[in-house]
């Protein structure tokens, strides 16, 4: 599933809503991320001999989505940019091209 940018003011919006939508996703992330490691803690006794094992592959998870969340939320300054000059773009006088 892409984005196809356009130079109109409908991708100007869905760029806008994208930028507004993504910090919350990745908030959502997180909060289900520690939902899984608490209900882990609470089970991780009747889990046998591979908890150790468990417990490291939800460890490197957890990391793994601290990195990503990271990365991901400086998107929303970029396609709040993008916004803006496309804006720009569809706002300014066209060129006469009589130069």
């Amino acid at each position: 599933m892409g984005l196809e940018i356009k130079l109109d003011y409908e991708s100007v919006d869905a760029l806008r809503v994208l930028a507004k939508a993504l910090p919350q996703a990745v908030q959502n992330i997180g909060n289900s991320t520690d939902k899984i490691m608490k209900v882990y803690e609470t089970v991780e006794e009747e889990i046998g001999p591979h908890s150790e094992e468990f417990k490291n592959i939800l460890n490197n998870v957890k990391k793994s989505i601290v990195v990503s969340s990271e990365a991901v939320l400086k998107v929303p300054v970029v396609l709040e940019r993008t916004a803006d000059k496309i804006e720009d773009y569809l706002n300014s006088p066209p060129s006469s091209g009589d130069s």
